[in-house]
């Protein structure tokens, strides 16, 4: 149960239509207003450091919102205490990151005059000037819905984690830029999609919806950046903003947990159902039905790890399907982070 808010759904995802100018209120005198939703799940300590880099933000026009889902690490109280001004929501137990992010995006609208919402990881570490950088030049661009920062390895200072996201034609979405040393190669440009953190205007939710519930986890900002996309939204990659993501230090190592490899694999394959042309959609399912297993068991076996071919079949399966695999859905947000930093 959400204690917070009553509302759980503020639009469902619908067919494309004609929006007109879907940012026409891009630009004000004032300093836009932000809130920033981070999901947490037995995390606290990750999502105080999170917490506290925020404090320092240039942008000073923000709230704080934690959605907690159904932590029993007392986190909820020790967030309250430690940081009164933030909203905490309440869930009774884990929902998953999807559903949890649209309990936050409902409450972040729910608070008035709200312009953008950002979505955050609970294990990232922003730069002061973050915010102000995806803000200010998304003002510039009222054609952006999405912006997101260039994110780098925590543990790698100046590595590069995510430049945005590549989801082309009939393979899963890669992250642009990963493991690469920031020379500043990366300029403003438009990318695909992104995730991890991800600035999303306001004013367009009312037109695309809400994240995907049925997601669970995984794929839910990749697929909510290519719907944006089919009402005339871009997303762009704002190098001058930059973040720190407490993720595996070894390039790719979370490739090779059970939970990714099942979620992303599903999770995909449902969004190209659901967005692409048939033709679009069936050249997926053949590369990965057809092409791709024995790569990805020949990978696997590489990392020592052939077991996670399984979860890979039973990702294409439930795919196929429209089902879910209910146990690794409990493993859900930190559980599999986690695994990954093990």
């Amino acid at each position: 149960m959400v204690k917070k808010t009553a509302k759980n759904e503020r639009k469902t995802a619908t067919s494309p239509k004609n929006s007109g100018n879907p940012a026409k209120n891009a630009f004000r005198p004032s300093e836009p207003k932000v809130a920033v939703v981070i999901t947490n799940w037995n995390g606290k300590k990750d999502t105080i450091e999170c917490i506290e880099s925020l404090e320092k933000s240039s942008h000073r026009n923000f709230k704080i919102i934690v959605v907690d889902n159904g932590s029993a690490d007392n986190s909820e109280a020790d967030i309250k205490a430690k940081f009164p001004s933030v909203d905490v929501v309440h869930i009774d137990q884990n929902i998953g990151l999807a559903a949890a992010n649209n309990v936050g995006v409902n409450a972040a609208l729910d608070l008035g005059g709200v312009d953008y919402v950002v979505l955050a990881n609970n294990d990232v570490i922003f730069d002061a000037a973050c915010l102000k950088e995806m803000v200010n030049l998304t003002e510039k661009h009222p054609e952006v819905a999405v912006a997101t920062p260039l994110t780098y390895f925590y543990y790698d200072k100046n590595r590069i984690w995510s430049a945005g996201i590549r989801a082309r034609f009939a393979l899963d979405p890669r992250s642009i830029g990963l493991g690469e040393i920031d020379n500043g190669q990366f300029k403003p440009a438009y990318v695909d999609a992104a995730h991890c953190v991800i600035m999303i205007r306001a004013t367009a939710f009312d037109i695309v919806g809400l994240f995907k519930s049925e997601y669970i986890v995984q794929v839910e900002e990749v697929e909510w950046c290519l719907r944006a996309r089919q009402y005339g939204f871009r997303t762009m990659l704002v190098p001058s903003a930059k973040l720190w993501h407490k993720v595996g230090a070894t390039v790719g190592a979370e490739d090779y947990k059970p939970s990714l490899v099942y979620f992303i694999t599903r999770n995909w394959l449902l969004a190209a159902r659901d967005l692409f042309s048939l033709p679009r959609y069936l050249a997926n399912v053949f590369m990965f039905c057809i092409v791709l297993p024995l790569p990805k068991l020949l990978i696997f076996t590489k990392n020592g790890k052939p077991g996670l071919f399984i979860h890979y079949v039973r990702g294409l399966i439930d795919a196929l399907l429209n089902r879910v695999d209910t146990h690794l859905a409990r493993k859900t947000f930190e559980a599999f982070k986690q695994e990954i930093k093990r």
